[in-house]
């Protein structure tokens, strides 16, 4: 079971890895750190009930978050 995730600059959208990490919020606690060629995020304490399927889903959420940026790009949403 994961409880780190690195999600590299190349392909994930910093703005969709934070808005992955707001949605799930309630469901661990989070940590995230924005280095030059990656966004990492760590979390502790998840909710039992989501516990083994957390890293999937949080990466599965900034997946299409990315791709829904970058088909409607604007100056604040690829930052």
């Amino acid at each position: 079971m994961h409880s780190r995730l690195e999600f590299s600059a190349d392909i994930y959208s910093p703005v969709a890895v934070e808005r992955a990490v707001a949605i799930f919020g309630d469901l661990a606690k989070f940590t995230v750190d924005h280095g030059d060629s990656a966004v990492s995020v760590a979390w502790s304490e998840p909710d039992p009930d989501v516990a083994d399927v957390l890293a999937d889903e949080l990466a599965n959420y900034a997946l299409n978050e990315t791709i829904l940026l970058h088909r409607a790009p604007t100056s604040t949403t690829l930052r």
